[in-house]
């Protein structure tokens, strides 16, 4: 059994540059799920090879992010289509199809800096920062992030960092 905790880590302010080419990331990656979502919930699809298999050639020409994002938009598709078919097979939806209404962009070890992790940078004031790479479609953007006193705990007692984590735009 293996235990896992959340840690939620705030960035510091992104320059407009930075900001705009996540929020391109973000829109289409909303629009590549809410997509693939319908689409697997209709045809029953549970497998996220399956979708992938079927779309990936699809999403590769009328989108240009980096391809892993298409792979793990599958997952995350999937994951919410599995979810919601079995709420609506024991009559808990209220709608037909999945409403989604907040969305976490998934990222594999391969999207982010993963095993440089964790990197930090010092500020003027002495304040650590700590700085992931993340791919978009307009190159690699370097995000600094806050840690803060519980991140650097589970750090110190020797927790490990999940290759997968979610960037969400609050």
């Amino acid at each position: 059994m293996k235990l896992t905790r959340t840690v939620v880590l705030e960035s510091l302010s992104l320059t407009g540059k930075k900001f705009n080419a996540i929020k391109e990331v973000y829109d289409e990656y909303s629009e590549i799920l809410t997509f693939l979502t319908d689409y697997a919930v209709k045809n029953h699809v549970k497998s996220h090879l399956k979708l992938r298999k079927l779309f990936y050639g699809k999403l590769k020409e009328e989108y240009d992010l980096p391809t892993h994002y298409y792979y793990t938009v599958c997952q995350d598709a999937v994951t919410r289509a599995k979810s919601f078919l079995k709420l609506k097979r024991k009559g808990r939806t209220k709608t037909e199809r999945p409403v989604i209404k907040r969305v976490s962009i998934w990222l594999d070890d391969v999207l982010w800096d993963y095993k440089k992790f964790p990197q930090f940078n010092t500020l003027k004031d002495g304040k650590k920062i700590l700085i992931i790479r993340l791919s978009t479609h307009k190159g690699t953007i370097k995000l600094p992030l806050k840690p803060h006193k519980l991140f650097f705990k589970y750090l110190e007692e020797g927790w490990k960092i999940k290759p997968g984590v979610k960037l969400r735009i609050v």
